[in-house]
């Protein structure tokens, strides 16, 4: 089982099999791991906390979309490694998108 630590206490990601997440989704935190022998920071943020800054900058959000076709999910990537694998992307939304008007 091959698994990524990641510091600050966010998240484990566990093997092929199956991601395990730790922590508080509630805290917006950052997180530490290393990459290619760099380390890379990175905040957690709440889906909320995006949408609140649209709208206390005066933006009115008319639609979120959270999904992925089912074409997209059929495929299977040249290509995995700790950070992205095809069972990642078939739990979890491949984007997020906002649409948001100015007021």
């Amino acid at each position: 089982m091959e698994s990524v630590a990641i510091s600050g206490g966010n998240r484990t990601v566990a093997n092929e099999e199956r991601i395990v997440f730790s922590g508080n989704y509630l805290e917006e935190d950052y997180y530490t791991f290393e990459k290619y022998g760099n380390p890379l920071t990175l905040q957690n943020r709440k889906l909320s906390t995006y949408i609140n800054t649209l709208a206390n900058a005066g933006f009115a959000v008319e639609r979120v979309v959270e999904e992925t076709s089912e074409t997209v999910l059929e495929k299977s990537a040249d290509f995995s490694s700790g950070y992205y694998a095809d069972f990642k992307a078939k739990h979890f939304p491949l984007s997020i998108v906002i649409k948001a008007r100015k007021l």
